[in-house]
């Protein structure tokens, strides 16, 4: 009976051990402190987070820094750009109205007939123009030398030192129109000339100036050469500028979904969170339950722990890199 008595006593010693902390003296209940615990996880979290915050934000600023500096990289490439390729498109045409000329100059009773394009283009000349590019201009030379043949024959209007009527010299406003007027002209006094002499009836007093000559002045060949080498240059440098554009714009994408950023910036609020929050919420702790209390020990010692080895895990990550494709 006695036995029986002390096992009992032992059970509840036992249990009221684990329930309650006893002063074995006089039989009080004492009160199980974690302020001091919490005080110091909450201490050791904040400084890991300040450390991790002047990280993030310091990576934060120089990728900022950085993204402006992309932009405006970004912006005089397409300055640039726009510059290079108006100064190719100009020496193009400058270059085509050259070539075109030369082609006019060669077939300048073609286009004082107004014959089409199609029946004077040959494509086994290998032209430095090519038909669809020469069109616009066999175009206006058509039209041009037409009105002028029409103001020669229907006018008694003189004309200026180049052959061209004064009337239709003041009309015109572009020097291509102007260069094959003297081209026609020069056909026109020659045919004028050759029936003269034929005493062909069918001869026509047209009034041309006998001084025409028929060493027009062209472009010489080294501003066609220095024209198509800025060309070509112009070009090249388009080239290389969309080159760096298209790695700008790669670099500008990578630099708005920066690596590891977000994952930190959740490392950081849950650190916050659990680690620096929620033991500030629990100070100060104090309870007679010690289940309770080794409950509440433990949870804080492991979110602590928790934390510190998502923050080890964050950095490790950073230290890897993606190999990028060729």
């Amino acid at each position: 009976m006695f036995y029986l008595c002390w096992i009992s006593e032992t059970k509840m010693s036992i249990k009221g051990s684990w329930n309650y902390s006893f002063d074995e003296q006089n039989g009080d209940v004492h009160m199980l402190e974690l302020t001091n615990l919490l005080t110091t996880i909450a201490g050791c979290s904040a400084t890991v987070i300040a450390i991790v915050g002047g990280f993030i934000a310091s990576k934060l600023i120089a990728l900022s820094t950085e993204r402006e500096e992309v932009l405006a990289r970004l912006f005089e490439i397409e300055e640039e750009i726009s510059f290079k390729s108006k100064k190719a498109i100009e020496a193009k045409e400058a270059l085509d109205e050259d070539d075109a000329l030369d082609f006019i100059k060669e077939n300048i009773e073609s286009a004082v007939l107004g014959q089409s394009l199609d029946m004077v283009y040959k494509k086994e000349a290998r032209l430095n123009i090519s038909e669809e590019e020469l069109n616009p201009y066999w175009s206006r030379a058509v039209k041009i030398s037409k009105k002028l043949f029409d103001v020669l024959i229907n006018t008694d209007e003189e004309v200026n030192d180049d052959g061209v009527p004064n009337i239709l010299a003041a009309e015109i406003e572009a020097d291509f129109e102007y260069t094959v007027c003297k081209y026609a002209v020069k056909y026109i006094e020659r045919i004028h000339r050759e029936q003269e002499r034929a005493g062909s009836p069918y001869s026509i007093n047209l009034p041309i100036a006998d001084f025409v000559s028929d060493n027009l002045p062209r472009l010489n060949g080294h501003w066609y050469q220095k024209t198509r080498d800025e060309m070509n240059e112009a070009n090249a440098s388009i080239e290389w500028l969309k080159i760096q554009r298209h790695q700008l714009l790669a670099r500008k994408n990578a630099l708005e979904k920066p690596k590891g950023m977000k994952s930190g910036l959740v490392v950081f609020g849950l650190f916050s969170l659990f680690g620096v929050l929620t033991p500030l919420i629990f100070i100060p702790f104090s309870t007679e339950n010690y289940r309770y209390y080794f409950i509440v020990k433990c949870s804080a010692i492991g979110i602590f722990a928790i934390g510190l080895f998502s923050v080890f895990i964050y950095l490790i990550t950073l230290l890897k890199w993606k190999k990028r494709g060729h």
